[in-house]
């Protein structure tokens, strides 16, 4: 089946609430290279029923992400009443480069519930290659036992393209040290830190 049909199957799906088969094909729409997909997924934003919505917004974020695809969908959703559907739309925006979720990703690893969204938020941040999230990071990784230490160490390796990547890797490098991180989870980090500096 061609790109164009299953743009114009989904089309057809949210215009007659067949919300199941919709769904079926969103995981199509994430991957596809035509950019009709960014026009068809950002349509559906304000049709798809609750309970459907959050997988329609991580197809428009793996889009942005891995597409280069459109983000209006994403920045739509950041004031949405659902959680998920926020925390999911700020992830796909920091991940693409844009810090205007990063409010909600900074929230999320204080108040989330969800471990895995805590974990993601990190992550997140720090592909954001946001300096202001630097403090926040800086501040988990050097927290002995800290369940995010490991993930904000990966993160601040993300920021290693920074102005403060020669700060950055010593804060990396200083827990080297403590037998509570991950050798190759700092290694990782620092390789990717590294690259960046020396580019």
């Amino acid at each position: 089946m061609s790109e164009a049909k299953r743009c114009a199957d989904c089309v057809h799906c949210a215009a007659i609430s067949a919300w199941q088969l919709a769904q079926s094909l969103l995981r199509d729409l994430a991957w596809m290279k035509s950019t009709q997909a960014d026009n068809v997924l950002l349509a559906a934003v304000p049709k798809m029923p609750a309970d459907v919505l959050p997988e329609l917004v991580s197809a428009i974020s793996s889009r942005a992400w891995k597409r280069q695809g459109r983000i209006q969908g994403l920045l739509d959703c950041l004031s949405h009443k659902n959680p998920d559907v926020q925390f999911i739309a700020a992830e796909g925006l920091a991940r693409s480069g844009n810090h205007q979720g990063n409010s909600v990703l900074l929230a999320a690893i204080d108040y989330q519930t969800n471990a895995n969204y805590r974990q993601r938020a990190v992550l997140a941040l720090g592909e954001s290659g946001d300096e202001r999230a630097l403090e926040k990071l800086l501040q988990l990784a050097e927290e002995s036992g800290h369940f995010l230490q490991d993930v904000a160490i990966e993160a601040i390796g993300h920021l290693g393209q920074s102005p403060q990547a020669e700060h950055i890797l010593q804060v990396i490098k200083r827990p080297l040290k403590a037998e509570y991180i991950s050798a190759e989870l700092v290694k990782r980090a620092l390789n990717r830190s590294e690259e960046h500096t020396s580019e």
